[in-house]
C-alpha cells in the first residue's frame, strides 16, 4: 500500500506539440509549409512508489513521448511533471 501524500511522479495537464516542416513540389520549385503535430494531449496522473504502471497505444500514440518527458529529455507544451528523483530512460522498444 502507497502513502497518497508521497508520489513519486505527477503529471499534470501535460500535453505535447511538434511543428514539423513539410515539403512538397510545384511547378518547377520546392515549396515547405509548417503543421502542428499533437502528440499528447491533456494527459494526468500519478505514481507511488512500489506500483508498475504500462503504457500501451498504436504507433503514433505518444508513449514515446511520454517518456521523454518524464525523463526531462523534452519540456511539455502545456501542463507539469514533477519528479522525486530524476528518472533515465535507457531505450524505448517494442515489448
Amino acid at each position: 500500500m502507497h502513502s497518497l501524500s508521497n508520489p513519486t511522479v505527477v503529471a499534470r495537464d501535460i500535453s505535447k506539440k511538434y511543428r514539423v516542416s513539410l515539403k512538397g513540389t510545384g511547378s518547377r520549385r520546392i515549396l515547405f509549409k509548417t503543421s502542428t503535430v499533437q502528440a499528447l494531449q491533456q494527459l494526468t496522473f500519478a505514481s507511488y512508489a512500489g506500483e508498475s504502471i504500462g503504457v500501451l497505444g498504436r504507433n503514433g500514440s505518444g508513449k514515446s513521448t511520454l517518456m521523454s518527458l518524464l525523463a526531462g529529455n523534452e519540456t511539455p507544451s502545456t501542463g507539469e511533471i514533477f519528479v522525486k528523483e530524476r528518472p533515465t530512460l535507457l531505450s524505448v522498444g517494442a515489448a
